[in-house]
């Protein structure tokens, strides 16, 4: 990632990433703007990347998924790590790790959560983007 992309502007939800992979223009558009916009990033927590390439049946799907990582616009990122309570109450809320993960990354940088299932992180005041 470039210097001037420092700020995450959105995170992809596990079926924002299934989305791009299945070339669903919500999400491609979503993810082209970020790209052309030079100055943001989109996140990518790193156990969401994992939980959609497990179900990738595939080879060619896996290497899309990962491709999608490497990508400058791109942040690969962990779980903040330092509250189990917090991402523990955000699995019991969304039901999965990788939309806890993401659901948390999103709380820590301010920024939307690109998705097509909005209503899982809608309990907790998200603001997020939907995949039609």
């Amino acid at each position: 990632m470039s210097e001037g992309r420092s700020r995450v502007a959105v995170m992809l939800c596990p079926s924002a990433v299934t989305a791009y992979v299945q070339g669903l223009m919500g999400a491609v558009e979503v993810i082209g703007e970020v790209v052309d916009d030079g100055a943001v990033c989109f996140g990518l927590a790193d156990v969401a990347l994992a939980e959609v390439a497990a179900r990738a049946e595939e080879p060619d799907e896996r290497a899309l998924l990962y491709g999608l990582a490497e990508i400058t616009a791109c942040r690969l990122l962990g779980s903040a790590g330092d509250d189990p309570r917090e991402l523990e109450w955000l699995l019991r809320l969304t039901g999965a790790p990788g939309r806890a993960v993401t659901a948390q990354l999103a709380m820590r940088h301010g920024c939307h959560v690109l998705t097509a299932t909005p209503a899982v992180y809608g309990d907790f005041g998200l603001p997020v983007i939907p995949i039609d």
